[in-house]
């Protein structure tokens, strides 16, 4: 390929693809805000979980409405939603 087609597309070249690191230390690099403010998020989440637990029983006790979704569910939707509040807190800061 020429320099002159190096130029028009920069990654073309093969010098650029030799200077990429590799490795989980590279997705590291180059995700470190999206995993630390997830991981805050779930913390959050987390904290919020175990404080919450405690009552767990007394809603258990209550009538639940035939439209009420399972147990199981909740863990799973909650833990999606903080893992989309952490993206939404980058994407915001940007």
């Amino acid at each position: 390929m020429s320099k002159e087609n190096s130029r028009v597309f920069p990654g073309a070249g093969f010098s650029s693809v030799r200077n990429r690191s590799s490795g989980f230390f590279s997705f590291f690099r180059k995700y470190k805000t999206y995993i630390i403010s997830i991981a805050i998020a779930l913390a959050a989440g987390i904290l919020g979980g175990i404080v919450t637990y405690l009552g767990m029983g007394e809603f258990n006790t209550l009538n639940q409405p035939p439209l009420s979704p399972p147990g199981f569910l909740f863990p799973v939707v909650w833990t999606v939603l903080y893992v989309l509040m952490g993206i939404g807190s980058i994407t915001r800061r940007r």
